[in-house]
């Protein structure tokens, strides 16, 4: 009978620890660990409307890979984000890669990724280097920003309102 409760312990135990998995950076401490897992929110698939429209599906799967949350979009700018709470800066920072070869860098010093402004570090300067902003309320995450139109020049607002698949 002690094998079957210790048996039943361990099988509730065991993916209780790996939902919560922290992350091992060094020197992260009990504050960085609760801002890392923060991002765990994005876990899952979501499914994105995107304004103005696409022509493909925008769809984001999110999961942690390690020290990073990695969020894979299909859409028609595929891409694939790095996310992750960085110790040192005391702040959110985010890579992002598209299948083109393209890369932007943003950061936001909010303690709630989710609820924040965003500042592009990298580009400078160029089409992806206006800050957006992030809110997820009743299970929606919405990212807000402007870009320039590159064919009229003139700034335009996207925005992309997401909810889980």
């Amino acid at each position: 009978m002690r094998r079957l409760l210790a048996a039943l312990c361990l099988t509730l135990v065991v993916p209780a620890a790996a939902i919560a998995d922290p992350s091992t950076s060094p020197g992260y401490t009990a504050k960085d660990q609760a801002q890392f897992a923060k991002l765990a929110l994005t876990a899952g698939t979501w499914t994105c409307k995107d304004t103005p429209a696409g022509k493909k599906p925008d769809v984001i799967t999110g999961k942690q890979s390690g020290n990073w949350f990695v969020w894979t979009e299909t859409s028609d700018t595929p891409n694939t984000t790095y996310v992750r709470w960085d110790h040192t800066n005391q702040w959110y920072v985010q890579s992002e890669i598209d299948d083109a070869g393209g890369s932007m860098v943003a950061t936001t010093k909010s303690l709630d990724p989710f609820n924040a402004t965003w500042k592009v570090m990298y580009p400078a300067r160029g089409p992806t280097s206006y800050p957006f902003k992030s809110s997820f309320a009743d299970g929606v995450l919405t990212w807000t920003g402007t870009y320039p139109d590159p064919q009229t020049r003139k700034l335009e607002t996207f925005t992309a309102v997401c909810s889980k698949s």
